[in-house]
């Protein structure tokens, strides 16, 4: 698929998109099928090995959740940042490419790199 091309054109919610996740050293990488749409709650709730992404607040109110989004299937594999998430990111000096795990949603098969805590 085309980086360019927008993730609204994949096909429905019900389709099944690999999450890769890799760990914050670039060493290690897990491959986990997702359903698309499913929030990255979910995921690391499911997936607690693979996905070592803590939650707190679950509101965008103290970044334990940060990520590195690397790459994927589309230029906007991830959810959109909601209206909190921006604020966040922008207040907190967050460069392109993190996003809260708790604001979160996989739209297409991706990567993405844990932060350390």
């Amino acid at each position: 698929m085309d980086q360019e091309k927008a993730c609204h054109t994949l096909p429905d919610q019900k389709t099944t998109v690999i999450l890769t996740v890799q760990s914050a050293d670039g060493l290690q990488s897990h491959q986990i099928p997702v359903r698309r749409g499913m929030p990255f709650q979910g995921i690391a709730a499911l997936h607690s090995k693979e996905v070592a992404l803590e939650f707190d607040c679950r509101k965008a109110d103290c970044g334990i959740c940060l990520f590195v989004a690397v790459g994927g299937d589309c230029l906007d594999f991830l959810s959109p940042p909601t209206s909190v998430e921006s604020d966040y990111l922008k207040a907190m000096g967050c460069t392109v490419g993190e996003r809260l795990g708790c604001q979160t949603r996989m739209l297409a098969s991706g990567t993405v790199r844990l932060i350390p805590a």
